[in-house]
C-alpha cells in the first residue's frame, strides 16, 4: 500500500527540501518506487532537478490542481525510480485559483495514480496554506524537519495544533490515516551547546517522536549549487538519512 510522506514545517530554511529529496533516493536506493512532489512555490526541488525551468513548459502541480492538464502529464522521471512533479511560483494564489474541492484537490489528482508507486513524498511551502493542509490531509507520516534554535522549534507546536485540531477531520472525510508524526533537527554541529539544551527539551517534550539528527555538512549546501549532478549516496548525509527511514517506517505506535 502506498505511503504519503509529507515534510512540512512553518518556518523555512530548516531543511524540508533536502530532507524530501534524500529520503526520495534512499528509498529509490532499496527499489522502492517514488513519487516526489514539489508543492511549495519556492520552486527549491524544481530547479535541484531542472536548470532551465521552461523546460517545464507549464507542466507542474498548479496546472493539474486547477484542471489546466492532467496530472500524468506533469510526471517526469528524473533518476532511477524516481519520478517528480515541479512546482510554479504561482502556487502562491492557490486559494484565488481552486474554484472547487478546495481541501481536497490534491487527493482527487492523485488517487489514480497512487498504486503506481510505494512512498509518495511531497516537500510543502513553510506555511499552513491550502497546499499545506492538503498535502496533510492525505498523509500517513509527517516529518517536522527543524533548527536546533529556541526561536525556530516554536514551529513545531504550530504544525502539531494544526494536525491536532484540523487535520483528523479532513482525513476522516477521504478516509485517511496519519499514523505518525516525527520531529527530524536538522544541521546538528558538535560542541554546540544550546543546541544540547534544545534537543533535551525536545525529547523531554516530545519522547520518541523526536529522531536522530541530521549533521552540519558542506557537501549538503552544495546542493543547491550543483543540483542533480551531485551523486547523493556519496554525500555523508545520505547514511544519516537512511537511518532516520529506518527509524520512521519500522513498527510505530499509532498517533495520537
Amino acid at each position: 500500500m502506498t505511503k504519503v510522506i509529507s515534510v512540512t514545517n512553518v518556518k523555512g530554511g530548516v531543511g524540508k527540501s533536502t530532507s524530501a529529496l534524500f529520503m526520495a533516493n534512499v528509498l529509490a536506493d532499496q527499489g522502492k518506487r517514488v513519487l516526489l512532489i514539489d508543492i511549495d512555490s519556492q520552486n527549491s526541488l524544481t530547479s535541484f532537478y531542472f536548470d532551465d525551468y521552461e523546460s517545464i513548459n507549464g507542466k507542474t502541480i498548479l496546472e493539474a490542481m486547477i484542471d489546466q492538464i492532467v496530472i500524468t502529464d506533469c510526471i517526469y522521471t528524473v533518476s532511477n525510480n524516481i519520478d517528480f512533479i515541479p512546482s510554479d511560483i504561482e502556487l502562491c494564489n492557490l486559494t484565488l485559483q481552486l474554484t472547487d474541492n478546495r481541501d481536497f484537490k490534491l487527493h482527487t489528482i492523485l488517487e489514480p495514480i497512487k498504486s503506481k508507486y510505494d512512498f509518495i513524498i511531497i516537500d510543502t511551502p513553510p506555511s499552513l496554506h491550502m497546499e499545506t493542509k492538503q498535502s496533510l490531509a492525505i498523509s500517513d507520516y509527517v516529518i517536522i524537519p527543524t533548527l536546533l534554535e529556541r526561536w525556530a522549534v516554536r514551529s513545531i507546536d504550530i504544525v502539531l495544533s494544526y494536525i491536532n485540531d484540523k487535520n483528523t477531520s479532513l482525513q476522516s472525510i477521504i478516509k485517511t490515516h496519519l499514523e505518525s508524526v516525527f520531529i527530524l533537527p536538522t544541521s546538528k554541529e558538535k560542541n554546540r551547546k544550546i543546541q544540547d539544551i534544545v534537543l533535551d527539551d525536545l525529547k523531554m517534550k516530545y519522547s520518541n517522536q523526536v529522531l536522530d539528527g541530521i549533521s552540519r555538512k558542506t557537501d549538503v549546501q552544495k546542493l543547491s549549487y550543483i543540483g542533480n549532478n551531485m551523486k547523493l549516496d556519496n554525500i555523508h548525509a545520505y547514511s544519516e538519512y537512511k537511518s532516520v527511514l529506518e527509524s520512521i517506517l519500522k513498527p510505530v505506535e499509532v498517533y495520537t
